[in-house]
């Protein structure tokens, strides 16, 4: 592995599509054709990602004896020794200084700029929290990946300053608990004897008990979703335009759950590599479907003038 490739490694790009839950709030408060919301968001992504590489290397330096022992994670650039660990620290200190630093560039008003940095921390400091405590405690471990998953998308509201929906923060969170528990799950079936060994958690959990867990989280997803999508006529901050259209959603995200946990029993490496989802087709139709359906129910009005325009 060369030096650059070593570096790219390190910092783990292929991880950052997580932080694209920033923009999640611009889509559901209606305002996806607000240009001007486009460039603070883009900023406090690529804070958010250099935070988030900014972790990984934390993680690497802190995992890298055990890591020397992991079938695959011994290949990771610090427990190679491909990257020194003074070399790791001082990219750390850089990629950690400027992201926060981004916080004041998002927005004009101090009150934003210190409310995205307070959330800047806030990520670094539950990761830190997970890597250095929680990571060894048994259901603790899956919630704290899970809260770090929803900050990312209460920053995006913050930094576009929109309510905060109690919907989109419940959903985001169920849908990163049922991700952290596939990935236990795949930890188990693909470490085997050896899980305990790797991760010293995984001794307190067993196969049923997460299944138990996944099949909760997957329902309650499900179950969520619909009540979102049946209430959204009676709340006065619903951003839903077509009712009708919406509910064609419910039978969607029904289909495209159960598939996951289908994909997740007969191959546990999805669960262990969420990204690796994105290259089944299936789940890309599905998710494709999801999104035009939802699209068009929040942006119906907009769509409707558009075409009007055109008469």
């Amino acid at each position: 592995m060369s030096r650059i490739a070593s570096y790219l490694s390190l910092l783990r790009p292929w991880q950052y599509y997580k932080n694209l839950l920033v923009f999640v709030g611009l889509i559901f408060s209606a305002n996806l054709f607000t240009v001007e919301m486009y460039g603070p968001l883009i900023l406090g992504f690529i804070g958010l990602c250099l935070i988030s590489s900014a972790n990984y290397i934390i993680n690497d330096l802190r995992d890298a004896q055990k890591d020397r022992l992991h079938p695959e994670k011994s290949h990771r650039p610090i427990a190679s020794g491909m990257v020194s660990q003074v070399e790791g620290i001082l990219l750390f200190i850089v990629l950690l200084a400027l992201g926060l630093s981004l916080a004041f560039a998002v927005s004009s008003s101090l009150r934003n700029q210190l409310l995205t940095l307070v959330l800047f921390v806030i990520i670094f400091v539950t990761s830190q929290s997970y890597t250095f405590y929680f990571k060894q405690k048994v259901v603790y471990d899956v919630i704290f990946i899970a809260l770090n998953y929803i900050w990312r998308a209460v920053t995006g509201i913050v930094i576009i300053d929109v309510p905060l929906s109690p919907w989109l923060f419940a959903l985001g969170f169920l849908f990163a608990l049922f991700l952290a528990l596939a990935k236990r799950r795949g930890d188990l079936i693909l470490l085997g004897d050896k899980a305990s060994e790797q991760r010293s958690v995984l001794k307190d959990y067993n196969l049923p008990l997460i299944d138990q867990f996944t099949g909760i989280a997957a329902g309650t997803i499900i179950v969520s979703w619909a009540i979102y999508i049946i209430d959204s006529p009676l709340r006065a901050d619903s951003k839903i335009a077509n009712q009708n259209l919406a509910l064609l959603s419910i039978p969607l995200v029904t289909t495209l759950v159960l598939k996951l946990l289908l994909m997740l029993e007969n191959d546990p490496r999805f669960g262990r590599r969420a990204e690796l989802l994105l290259t089944e087709p299936q789940i890309l139709i599905l998710g494709a479907s999801t999104a035009l359906v939802v699209f068009f129910s929040i942006y119906w009005k907009n769509i409707e003038d558009f075409l009007l325009s055109l008469l």
